[in-house]
Protein backbone atom coordinates (compact mmCIF):
# COMPACT_ATOMS: atom_id res chain seq x y z
CA UNK A 1 0.00 0.00 0.00
CA UNK A 2 0.92 3.80 -0.14
CA UNK A 3 0.61 6.23 2.92
CA UNK A 4 -2.33 8.47 1.98
CA UNK A 5 -1.22 12.65 1.69
CA UNK A 6 -2.11 14.06 5.35
CA UNK A 7 -4.68 16.46 3.43
CA UNK A 8 -6.91 13.28 2.30
CA UNK A 9 -6.42 11.31 5.94
CA UNK A 10 -7.70 15.00 7.62
CA UNK A 11 -10.99 15.00 5.17
CA UNK A 12 -11.49 11.44 6.02
CA UNK A 13 -11.03 11.97 9.65
CA UNK A 14 -13.16 15.27 9.92
CA UNK A 15 -15.89 13.22 8.01
CA UNK A 16 -15.83 10.44 10.09
CA UNK A 17 -15.71 13.12 13.31
CA UNK A 18 -19.27 14.76 12.06
CA UNK A 19 -20.58 11.90 10.91
CA UNK A 20 -20.34 10.46 14.56
CA UNK A 21 -21.41 13.55 15.95
CA UNK A 22 -24.45 14.62 13.74
CA UNK A 23 -26.29 11.63 12.84
CA UNK A 24 -26.10 9.70 15.80
CA UNK A 25 -27.81 12.60 17.53
CA UNK A 26 -30.57 12.66 15.78
CA UNK A 27 -31.08 8.87 16.19
CA UNK A 28 -31.36 9.01 19.79
CA UNK A 29 -33.33 12.43 19.30
CA UNK A 30 -36.01 10.94 17.26
CA UNK A 31 -35.74 7.72 19.65
CA UNK A 32 -36.18 10.27 22.99
CA UNK A 33 -39.35 11.75 21.02
CA UNK A 34 -40.97 8.31 20.28
CA UNK A 35 -40.67 7.15 23.63
CA UNK A 36 -42.23 10.36 24.91
CA UNK A 37 -45.25 10.47 22.52
CA UNK A 38 -45.63 6.55 22.32
CA UNK A 39 -45.73 5.44 26.18
CA UNK A 40 -47.24 2.20 24.77
CA UNK A 41 -43.71 1.45 22.79
CA UNK A 42 -41.92 2.60 25.90
CA UNK A 43 -43.88 0.53 28.20
CA UNK A 44 -43.04 -2.72 25.65
CA UNK A 45 -39.42 -1.52 25.81
CA UNK A 46 -39.54 -1.77 29.77
CA UNK A 47 -40.87 -5.58 29.50
CA UNK A 48 -38.93 -6.41 26.85
CA UNK A 49 -35.15 -4.80 27.42
CA UNK A 50 -34.60 -7.44 24.32
CA UNK A 51 -36.64 -5.30 21.91
CA UNK A 52 -34.31 -2.59 22.30
CA UNK A 53 -31.84 -3.39 18.79
CA UNK A 54 -34.97 -3.76 16.98
CA UNK A 55 -36.42 -0.15 18.70
CA UNK A 56 -33.43 0.82 17.34
CA UNK A 57 -33.24 -0.25 13.55
CA UNK A 58 -36.89 0.55 13.62
CA UNK A 59 -36.27 4.15 14.77
CA UNK A 60 -33.42 4.76 11.96
CA UNK A 61 -36.15 3.27 9.30
CA UNK A 62 -38.94 5.37 10.20
CA UNK A 63 -37.05 8.14 10.91
CA UNK A 64 -33.55 8.21 8.87
CA UNK A 65 -30.65 10.79 10.25
CA UNK A 66 -29.83 11.28 6.93
CA UNK A 67 -32.84 12.57 4.85
CA UNK A 68 -30.56 13.12 1.28
CA UNK A 69 -27.47 12.07 0.74
CA UNK A 70 -25.25 13.05 -2.80
CA UNK A 71 -23.21 11.11 -5.29
CA UNK A 72 -21.74 10.93 -8.44
CA UNK A 73 -21.98 9.44 -11.53
CA UNK A 74 -18.21 8.30 -12.36
CA UNK A 75 -19.30 6.96 -15.52
CA UNK A 76 -22.28 6.77 -17.75
CA UNK A 77 -24.71 4.37 -16.41
CA UNK A 78 -28.60 3.48 -16.17
CA UNK A 79 -30.71 3.80 -13.14
CA UNK A 80 -34.10 2.28 -13.61
CA UNK A 81 -34.03 3.40 -16.79
CA UNK A 82 -33.22 6.59 -17.05
CA UNK A 83 -29.50 7.49 -18.43
CA UNK A 84 -27.55 9.04 -16.03
CA UNK A 85 -23.98 10.78 -18.35
CA UNK A 86 -20.61 10.86 -15.95
CA UNK A 87 -20.10 13.53 -13.74
CA UNK A 88 -24.30 14.03 -12.95
CA UNK A 89 -24.87 14.57 -8.95
CA UNK A 90 -27.61 12.13 -7.80
CA UNK A 91 -29.50 12.96 -4.77
CA UNK A 92 -30.37 9.91 -2.96
CA UNK A 93 -33.17 9.54 -0.32
CA UNK A 94 -32.74 7.00 2.11
CA UNK A 95 -35.39 8.24 4.43
CA UNK A 96 -38.50 7.38 1.51
CA UNK A 97 -36.29 4.50 0.45
CA UNK A 98 -36.81 3.30 4.25
CA UNK A 99 -41.08 3.77 4.19
CA UNK A 100 -40.92 1.77 0.63
CA UNK A 101 -44.19 -0.16 0.56
CA UNK A 102 -42.70 -2.97 -1.41
CA UNK A 103 -40.56 -3.68 1.02
CA UNK A 104 -41.80 -2.74 4.19
CA UNK A 105 -45.42 -3.66 5.35
CA UNK A 106 -47.54 -0.82 6.55
CA UNK A 107 -44.35 1.65 5.93
CA UNK A 108 -46.26 4.71 7.70
CA UNK A 109 -46.25 2.99 10.82
CA UNK A 110 -44.02 2.69 13.36
CA UNK A 111 -43.39 -1.14 14.84
CA UNK A 112 -41.65 -2.03 17.03
CA UNK A 113 -41.37 -6.20 16.47
CA UNK A 114 -40.71 -5.56 12.91
CA UNK A 115 -39.05 -8.37 11.53
CA UNK A 116 -37.27 -6.88 8.85
CA UNK A 117 -36.66 -3.65 9.80
CA UNK A 118 -32.71 -4.01 9.86
CA UNK A 119 -33.45 -3.80 5.93
CA UNK A 120 -33.23 -0.28 6.38
CA UNK A 121 -30.59 2.19 4.52
CA UNK A 122 -30.03 4.57 6.81
CA UNK A 123 -26.39 3.76 7.12
CA UNK A 124 -26.62 3.56 3.31
CA UNK A 125 -25.32 0.46 1.06
CA UNK A 126 -22.15 -1.26 -0.11
CA UNK A 127 -19.43 0.44 -0.50
CA UNK A 128 -20.87 3.39 1.04
CA UNK A 129 -22.14 1.79 4.05
CA UNK A 130 -21.79 3.58 7.23
CA UNK A 131 -18.16 2.63 8.55
CA UNK A 132 -19.76 3.68 12.24
CA UNK A 133 -22.69 1.59 11.49
CA UNK A 134 -22.36 -1.00 14.52
CA UNK A 135 -20.78 1.88 17.23
CA UNK A 136 -24.18 4.30 16.38
CA UNK A 137 -26.12 0.67 16.96
CA UNK A 138 -24.25 0.22 20.36
CA UNK A 139 -24.53 3.78 21.46
CA UNK A 140 -28.61 3.80 20.59
CA UNK A 141 -28.64 0.08 22.95
CA UNK A 142 -26.69 1.48 25.80
CA UNK A 143 -28.38 5.15 26.15
CA UNK A 144 -31.76 3.54 26.05
CA UNK A 145 -30.63 0.85 28.56
CA UNK A 146 -29.39 3.83 30.61
CA UNK A 147 -32.61 5.89 30.51
CA UNK A 148 -35.08 2.62 31.02
CA UNK A 149 -32.96 2.29 34.21
CA UNK A 150 -33.10 6.06 35.73
CA UNK A 151 -36.55 6.74 34.68
CA UNK A 152 -40.34 5.78 35.06
CA UNK A 153 -43.51 5.91 33.31
CA UNK A 154 -45.05 8.11 36.21
CA UNK A 155 -43.35 11.08 36.88
CA UNK A 156 -41.25 11.39 40.09
CA UNK A 157 -41.89 14.90 40.97
CA UNK A 158 -44.48 16.35 42.87
CA UNK A 159 -46.15 19.72 43.52
CA UNK A 160 -44.62 19.96 46.72
CA UNK A 161 -40.73 19.40 45.66
CA UNK A 162 -41.51 23.13 44.04
CA UNK A 163 -42.38 25.03 47.47
CA UNK A 164 -38.99 26.43 47.80
CA UNK A 165 -38.54 27.53 43.92
CA UNK A 166 -39.86 30.84 44.46
CA UNK A 167 -37.07 31.58 47.58
CA UNK A 168 -34.14 30.14 45.46
CA UNK A 169 -35.06 32.11 42.53
CA UNK A 170 -34.64 35.30 44.50
CA UNK A 171 -31.34 34.04 46.31
CA UNK A 172 -29.96 33.77 42.52
CA UNK A 173 -30.72 36.55 41.57
CA UNK A 174 -29.26 38.35 45.11
CA UNK A 175 -25.96 36.49 44.07
CA UNK A 176 -26.77 37.92 40.37
CA UNK A 177 -26.47 41.58 42.24
CA UNK A 178 -23.86 40.94 44.24
CA UNK A 179 -21.67 39.47 41.73
CA UNK A 180 -18.49 41.56 40.60
CA UNK A 181 -19.63 41.57 36.70
CA UNK A 182 -21.90 44.48 35.45
CA UNK A 183 -25.32 43.01 35.00
CA UNK A 184 -28.56 45.01 34.39
CA UNK A 185 -31.21 43.17 36.62
CA UNK A 186 -34.01 45.27 35.43
CA UNK A 187 -33.61 42.95 31.98
CA UNK A 188 -34.02 40.34 34.11
CA UNK A 189 -37.55 38.22 34.04
CA UNK A 190 -37.85 34.94 36.50
CA UNK A 191 -41.15 33.24 36.06
CA UNK A 192 -42.28 30.13 37.57
CA UNK A 193 -45.15 27.41 36.15
CA UNK A 194 -47.96 26.73 39.20
CA UNK A 195 -48.32 22.76 38.78
CA UNK A 196 -51.62 23.43 40.83
CA UNK A 197 -53.30 26.47 38.60
CA UNK A 198 -51.79 25.61 35.72
CA UNK A 199 -50.51 29.26 35.03
CA UNK A 200 -47.08 30.85 34.32
CA UNK A 201 -46.77 33.72 36.75
CA UNK A 202 -43.74 35.90 37.17
CA UNK A 203 -41.60 35.91 40.14
CA UNK A 204 -39.16 38.40 39.68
Amino acid sequence: GTTPEVHDVALLAANLFTGGQETTVRLLSFALRMLGERPDVQARLREDRTLIPNFIDEMLRFESPLRAQFRMAKVTTEVAGVRIPAGSTMMLLPGAANRDPRLFERPDEFDIERENARYHVAFGHGIHHCAGAHLARAEGRITINQLLDETGLKPTWSPESFKDLDADLRQSMERVRRSPFLVDTTQVRAFVFDVHTGELREVL
